[in-house]
């Protein structure tokens, strides 16, 4: 279907050009550069069409200065601008010529023309890249933003129709999304994998998807002799365009608090509908490199649709990082969207990843540019912040929250608990933080007398259990309790008498205090909130 809407679109285009080329028949020498190129709005060094024309013996021979004037702001190479003349049958043609870019123009002085009458020459103009990001583009029943060239020939009485369509500008790459996924009820505490799943194991990802409009946003660096379809573009009569210095890419930028670790992906493929590994993009190095980073020893991933590759590690700072992917491999007559799933471990205590999405390399100040290709701002310019990777409803890292129904001290009684940090033991679920002190437990009561500030408790160093008295905590209190604690794993016990620490009656009760799931509750004090409305199934 995109490839529908594209092919209308050209065809459109080539009714525009037809129309020029109509008026340039009434002249002597002809133009015929063909349909121009699609050049994505967020470029700054985009290639714009190469401008051909044909003088079939019209012209006396002589050495002519030749401008091309442009509408946007020409981003060329010093030297990536070419113009070729050809007379066949004449001695010393094809004859190659640089120009100088001055401003937005590129001149092109000294070029000799041939004498041979009969055959007439055809003149090639090649390798003017401009800034497409100066040009608005707001399309409005199929009218584009074009980018227009105009030929000026000075010394020598060449009749040409001056004007050339060689670009029209449309977004490039849709809006990109960053989804966040709940962490649910994964544990944050764990050690650094070696291996994940994506069918298990908790991660946000970054989509990037071309333009519906174009479905050559992304470019490898090329050149492909035949076609526009990389960075370096095309050729002219055997005169390669100026070679880029990498294919598209996409910047990645990361906000990683400390005691997070995020896992990239070093290999990503696009999708086209159903269509599956359409083009490839590797993390590179560096903006513009395609020098490829080496994953970190075993550590994998895969998933149930069959994606599998390495890993990058990057651990977290709480600065902003950026990574780039490059791409490798493109099908200019899909259009493409990549997946990139994001990974992690660690404990959250200081807020949650987040990240944003670019075309890249990002244009740095400086005119002409020295990087090709580059791109202004981001694909998302009504969104430039950093989005949250995970969600916000993502469960505190390390935490249990305990629900102890009944305590008083009240009418002679009084109530102690114990909690116990259960994360050590011999089936493998032991984590850092709960090892001699695990950590403290804030107490939330609900009832008569309960305190207007939350107490807590701590282990004494060298224990793995809590233990305290109503009477100790919250004098005087009778109702129920709630205990926020800072690790995982966290179980409960709680003895009601009214002989504790003395002498009494002989009446007591025991009970094993309950487990809130993390998401079955919203609101404090069960931190991680989950959505509402869900049953509440509580175990010990």
């Amino acid at each position: 279907m995109a490839d529908f809407r594209k092919s209308l679109l050209l065809a459109a285009m080539a009714l525009a050009v037809g129309v020029g080329t109509a008026s340039a028949q009434t002249t002597e020498c002809i133009g015929n550069n063909g349909v121009p190129p699609l050049l994505r709005a967020e470029g700054v060094t985009e290639l714009t069409g190469l401008i051909s024309f044909n003088c079939p013996g019209v012209v006396a021979g002589g050495t002519a200065n030749i401008t091309v004037s442009v509408s946007a702001p020409i981003t060329s190479q010093p030297t990536e601008p070419y113009l070729t003349v050809a007379s066949t049958g004449v001695d010393g043609y094809p004859a190659t010529y640089a120009g100088t870019v001055v401003g937005q123009a590129v001149v092109f002085n000294g070029v000799v023309l041939p004498t041979n009458l009969a055959s007439g020459f055809t003149v090639g103009i090649g390798g003017v890249r401009v800034n497409a990001s100066t040009v608005a583009t707001s399309p409005t029943a199929g009218i584009f933003s074009q980018v227009n060239s105009v030929i000026t020939i000075n010394n020598v009485n060449v009749p040409l129709n001056p004007l050339f369509v060689v670009g029209y500008v449309v977004p490039g790459a849709a809006a990109a999304s960053i989804t966040p996924y709940s962490l649910g009820g994964a544990s944050a505490c764990s050690t650094s994998p070696t291996s994940l799943s994506l069918a298990s194991t908790v991660y946000g990802s970054i989509n990037v998807t071309e333009s519906a409009l174009d479905a050559d946003v992304f470019k490898p660096q090329g050149p492909i002799s035949t076609s526009f379809d990389s960075e370096s573009g095309t050729n002219l009569s055997g005169n390669p365009a100026f070679p880029a210095q990498s294919g598209t890419q996409f910047a990645v930028g990361l906000t990683i608090p400390s005691g997070i670790t995020v896992y990239l992906p070093v290999t990503i493929t696009s999708t086209s509908g159903s269509a599956t590994n359409v083009g490839t993009a590797v993390l590179v190095t560096g903006p513009g490199s395609t020098v490829a980073v080496t994953p970190t020893s075993g550590l994998v991933y895969s998933d149930t649709g069959g994606a599998a590759g390495n890993l990058l590690e990057v651990t977290g700072t709480g600065a902003a990082v950026t990574y780039y992917y490059n791409v490798v491999t493109s099908n200019a007559s899909l259009v493409e969207n990549y997946f990139i799933p994001v990974f992690a471990s660690g404990a959250i205590s200081s807020g949650l990843p987040s990240a944003q999405v670019a075309l890249a390399p990002i244009a740095g100040p400086s005119t002409p540019t020295t990087v090709i290709p580059e791109f202004a701002g981001l694909i998302s310019p009504s969104s430039p912040a950093y989005a949250p990777l995970f969600g916000t409803s993502a469960p505190q890292a390390c935490q249990t929250t305990l629900l102890f129904p009944f305590m008083t001290n009240q009418a002679g009684f009084d109530t102690g608990f114990s909690i116990a940090a259960t994360s050590t033991d011999p089936t493998g679920t032991e984590n850092t933080v709960a090892n001699a002190n695990p950590g403290t437990c804030t107490l939330y009561f609900y009832g008569d007398l309960a305190p207007t500030t939350a107490p807590s408790v701590a282990a004494s160093p060298g224990y793995i259990e809590l233990h305290s008295t109503v009477s100790a905590v919250a004098p005087g209190f009778q109702g129920y309790m709630m205990a926020v604690c800072d690790f995982v794993y966290a179980h409960g016990y709680a003895f009601i008498t009214d002989g504790f620490m003395g002498p009494g009656r002989g009446l007591s009760e025991g009970y094993v205090a309950n487990v809130i799931p993390l998401g079955t509750r919203a609101g404090s004090p069960s931190t991680p909130v989950g959505t509402t409305g869900q049953p509440e199934i509580l175990g010990h």
